[in-house]
């Protein structure tokens, strides 16, 4: 039993069933690869992973992480005084392109929503653009396939779609497995965020005696309710 941690004030406990197997980020997402070389994009709150995978296996040599282009930076550059930088992250991400009113009022008062969403899209499109920059001089050029995942996977679709083509995928078989199995996360964006989880509980799933088969959310956070 793992013990004495934390998520969002609550204390969380989980028992080891069989071992710990520890895998790099993207190596859930990278099992859907059949052409190669591939690339892994993770897109999180604080950074951007780029995982190469060659032969379904994912070269640490050639992968690089964007350490602070995560979703936090189109944020820093907004100029208005968020209360909590990761809830805004969050809101902005559930407005997407269409700004949609309803995430954005849960991080910014009636009196101010205009200006703020007045100057996101321009923030975006300078974040976009040094996003692209940085990736530009690595595998993702060569790549056969890309796979674009992570909490903010989403948001970035538009420009992903725009740069890549054909050549990416968001994820569709798994996104379409954990629905299967979790009708409630139907339309969550934790649906991007646990798909490289989701991918990697795929590997490891028949040495497990149980896997998750309901989720229930804790405070913002995930566990496990019952197994089948």
């Amino acid at each position: 039993m793992l013990y004495g941690f934390g998520h969002n004030g609550k204390q969380l406990g989980c028992t080891l069933c069989e071992g710990v197997h520890i895998s790099p980020e993207g190596y859930g997402i990278s099992r859907m690869a059949t052409r190669f070389p591939s690339v892994v994009l993770m897109f999180g709150h604080r950074d951007v992973t780029l995982a190469h995978v060659t032969d379904q296996s994912i070269s640490i040599a050639d992968s690089r992480v964007l350490t602070g282009w995560g979703m936090l930076r189109l944020v820093k550059r907004i100029s208005y005084t968020f209360v909590d930088e990761l809830w805004a992250a969050a809101a902005i991400c559930a407005a997407g392109e269409a700004l949609l009113d309803k995430p954005l009022l849960k991080v910014v008062p009636p009196c101010d929503l205009e200006r703020v969403k007045a100057e996101i899209p321009e923030v975006r499109a300078l974040v976009w653009a040094q996003i692209w920059d940085e990736l530009s001089g690595t595998s993702l050029q060569l790549a056969d396939q890309v796979f674009a995942a992570g909490g903010n996977a989403a948001f970035w679709r538009p420009e992903l779609k725009k740069a890549l083509g054909r050549r990416l995928s968001m994820g569709g078989e798994l996104l379409n497995e954990m629905k299967a199995q979790f009708p409630e996360l139907e339309r969550s964006p934790l649906l991007y965020r646990l798909a490289d989880c989701w991918g990697f509980l795929g590997t490891i799933a028949p040495e497990l005696q149980s896997v998750p088969s309901q989720l229930t959310v804790v405070s913002g956070g995930i566990k496990n309710e019952r197994h089948a």
